[in-house]
């Protein structure tokens, strides 16, 4: 008898754990949040994967985000809902506010866990996008990312990100008389600005002058009866007089 007894114990437990481990994180509980993301908007065509709705063009979605929605299990529910099979896991999504062109009022039938209703769309209220959470930092050290003349990887208020070096700034690597000068063009990456003060070589001509003009080179022609070497110059050529 005391071993039918904890023969059943053992098998309730097992069945208990079994179903808690089976539970899904098929739901989304939402955060209203502060973003620290710079604030800016923009503008964006929705399509709903449900042929229901229609295509929203032109919508605009403003950053910060509103809200961090988590996959989350609920349970312990208090009356029983009706009940509904379960869903898939959730992923983590931010949340935006976005204003969309005025749409048609769409019902949609749907059910859930608490019954099955019709519902009426009226507007885009938000946008949610997936997030993944990232691990948190002291130093820029600690963050992923490249670091170049231009960019590295930053560390603020506990947030990996990338700091860009100003705009304008020359880099190491150089090319000699191109009329060029590699920058950095603030957002990480390089570019070639005119610099007349990097002038060409001398092109072994005595009757022209070496420059540059709008960041290319120019080797311009002294004036008509400048002396040189073999007398005077005459379209850039030394001549004998």
């Amino acid at each position: 008898m005391k071993r039918r007894t904890a023969f059943v114990s053992m098998l309730t437990t097992i069945l208990i754990s079994t179903g808690a481990s089976a539970q899904v994180a098929d739901h989304l509980q939402c955060y209203k949040i502060k973003d620290s993301q710079t604030a800016k908007r923009y503008t964006a065509t929705l399509t709903p994967a449900d042929a229901a709705f229609s295509v929203a063009p032109g919508c605009r979605l403003k950053v910060p985000a509103k809200y961090l929605c988590i996959d989350t299990v609920k349970s312990a529910v208090t009356p029983a809902p009706p009940g509904a099979p379960a869903g898939q896991a959730a992923p983590n999504y931010l949340c935006y506010k976005t204003k969309c062109p005025k749409m048609t009022k769409t019902p949609w039938t749907g059910q859930d866990q608490f019954g099955s209703r019709t519902l009426t769309a009226l507007r885009t209220g938000l946008v949610c996008a997936p997030v993944s959470a990232t691990a948190g930092c002291e130093t820029a050290g600690d963050c992923p990312g490249e670091t170049t003349e231009c960019q590295a990887p930053s560390c603020t208020e506990g947030s990996c990100g990338t700091a860009n070096t100003p705009a304008g700034t020359p880099t190491t690597d150089q090319t000699s008389g191109d009329c060029q000068q590699q920058q950095c063009d603030g957002k990480g990456d390089v570019f070639s600005a005119p610099d007349n003060s990097d002038v060409p070589p001398d092109d072994g001509l005595e009757c022209t002058t070496d420059t540059c003009s709008a960041g290319a080179p120019v080797h311009t022609p002294k004036p008509d009866g400048t002396l040189c070497s073999l007398g005077s110059c005459m379209s850039g050529l030394c001549l004998p007089l």
